[in-house]
């Protein structure tokens, strides 16, 4: 339950700013204010992580450098991926023919996309294991399904 304010607050500003028209120049103000939104919550999470897993101040200095390159690298591939899921619906709408050529192409890109996203897993335990021991890193992927669940759970409540 301690991870779903930070769920809401990464959802809680961009759906709120959807939700209503933007003036002129607003798009700006607002992907700067969600941007902002996304750091604080990032840093919110690797500082309560760093007490759960008694990070000395050396592993917490790696652990930050580590997290914010891995969490770009990580958002790049679920934004492929939500991209992807959603032109395979456009494409499998009831009553339209679906351009099989295109289906594939999709599928293809998906299965592409969960192998990378294997590879990045992998890249990542490694990278943490050079200064993180088991248990932390074992810490680490918890706390951060944790976090993913939350997000998870707020966009479907948003959503209905």
């Amino acid at each position: 339950m301690r991870y779903l304010w930070l769920a809401a607050l990464v959802v809680a500003a961009p759906l709120a700013a959807q939700a209503r028209p933007a003036p002129v120049g607003a798009a700006q103000t607002r992907d700067s204010a969600a941007a902002t939104l996304r750091q604080r919550v990032m840093m919110r999470f690797m500082e309560t992580y760093r007490i759960q897993a008694g990070l000395t101040d050396q592993q917490f200095t790696r652990f930050r450098r580590e997290m914010r390159r891995t969490f770009e690298e990580r958002a790049a591939l679920q934004r492929r991926q939500r991209e992807l899921y959603l032109a395979l619906e456009g494409q499998m709408r009831p009553g339209v023919a679906a351009d099989a050529d295109s289906v594939s192409r999709l599928l293809d890109g998906l299965e592409q996309v969960q192998q990378e996203q294997v590879d990045q897993f992998k890249a990542e335990r490694k990278a943490y294991s050079a200064f993180l021991n088991p248990v932390q890193v074992a810490q680490l992927v918890l706390a951060w399904q944790r976090l993913q669940q939350q997000v998870q759970q707020v966009l479907q409540r948003r959503r209905f």
